[in-house]
């Protein structure tokens, strides 16, 4: 899925508003095929369990901010940090969602794309 996003958004012509919904449904997606295997690991105490994990999370972060920190009208370093944090959020509500799943929408729920995108975007642009 990552190597296809990089593949999409390679050439430059994507708008910020492509890469959010390519980006949230990317790690949505991610999030409902692996998550049997992510709950385990979130609720796994074992040193070194998360280290697999982790490492698809930086290979995700450093992706999305390669592609999208370019298009935010913002100074490099806020740019990339604005990126990772965005990342960070759209994460936490995703394991928040697979551990807890408080609602109001599930994992599974259709428009939870749908307001993380909005949720995203929505950072990414914010003065």
């Amino acid at each position: 899925m990552l190597a296809q996003f990089a593949v999409r958004h390679e050439q430059g012509g994507s708008t910020l508003e492509d890469l959010v919904q390519d980006m949230v449904g990317v790690t949505v997606a991610n999030f409902r095929a692996n998550v049997g295997v992510l709950r385990a690991s979130l609720q796994h105490t074992r040193e070194g369990m998360w280290r697999v994990i982790k490492a698809s999370g930086d290979r995700h972060r450093k992706a999305f901010v390669d592609l999208i920190a370019p298009v935010l009208d913002l100074p490099a370093p806020v740019a990339k940090m604005r990126v990772l944090f965005a990342y960070q959020a759209l994460a936490g509500v995703l394991v928040h969602a697979t551990l807890n799943n408080p609602g109001p929408l599930e994992l599974a729920d259709e428009a939870l794309p749908t307001e993380l995108v909005r949720l995203v975007h929505s950072y990414l642009v914010a003065n």
